[in-house]
């Protein structure tokens, strides 16, 4: 298997756990990441439900906008442009992570408690492997020739 398949699927699957992550919480009615709960006066300016659903569907988004990484032409905008929001959106998602990782590891109090159970370790470790998997996937796909259309189109006989 191409090693760019391998580094998108692993980048995609980490944009799935964090989508299915908000689906559990929206769930239970809770705001907060898993092991991470958001302190109580959140629950009076938020919906859970309803943010954790809209959470869940920016991770399927990010989920697909990471699967066109394989299947970029060889230039023109469309492949800047997915180069450009694959790195936009790891960039926000990289400072997420460290922002956990900061909180977890207790290097940052200003930032809240650290985790609460072993859940919020498990949520800063998938957020690792996530990251690491995506900027592996992006280097490779700036790097990938790209396909023509003749690549992806049935052969004509």
């Amino acid at each position: 298997m191409n090693r760019l398949v391998v580094f998108v699927s692993i980048a995609a699957a980490g944009a799935l756990v964090y989508a299915g992550s908000k689906v559990e919480l929206a769930l239970r009615g809770e705001l907060g990441m898993p092991g991470f709960p958001a302190p109580a006066q959140s629950y009076a300016s938020y919906d859970p439900v309803g943010g954790q659903l809209g959470n869940a569907v920016v991770g399927v988004l990010l989920a697909g906008l990471i699967l066109l990484l394989p299947w970029l032409p060889r230039s023109g905008w469309w492949r800047r442009s997915v180069l450009l929001g694959n790195g936009l959106a790891l960039a926000v998602v990289a400072v997420g992570v460290a922002t956990f990782a900061a909180r977890a590891s207790g290097v940052a109090p200003v930032l809240g408690d650290p985790p609460v159970s072993a859940a919020g370790w498990w949520a800063v470790s998938v957020g690792v492997v996530w990251v690491a998997g995506w900027a592996v996937a992006l280097r490779l796909a700036r790097r990938h020739p790209g396909r023509s259309v003749r690549d992806i189109s049935p052969a004509r006989h």
